[in-house]
């Protein structure tokens, strides 16, 4: 097996560029928002940081952030 073949393989399933102009609104959203910034990097790479993450955004009054953080938590509904 070829090296590049077995880095395919082991590597992080590849993600749509529109998953990360959607995170990155996210992320800009709660920032203004809240004022808190998040690890973006690590929100991509680590499921309970992600999670953590996205319940705190959902308990804000923000609408904007609310809608962001359902859209990156259930993309099958809004696509």
């Amino acid at each position: 097996m070829a090296l590049s073949q077995s880095l395919q393989q082991a590597g992080p399933p590849v993600e749509q560029p529109e998953d990360f102009i959607l995170q990155t609104r996210f992320y800009v959203a709660l920032r203004r928002a809240s004022g808190r910034v998040i690890d973006l990097v690590w929100f991509r790479q680590n499921q309970e940081y992600a999670n953590a993450v996205l319940d705190f955004a959902e308990s804000i009054s923000d609408r904007e952030v609310r809608d962001a953080a359902r859209r990156l938590r259930y993309p099958e509904f809004f696509r």
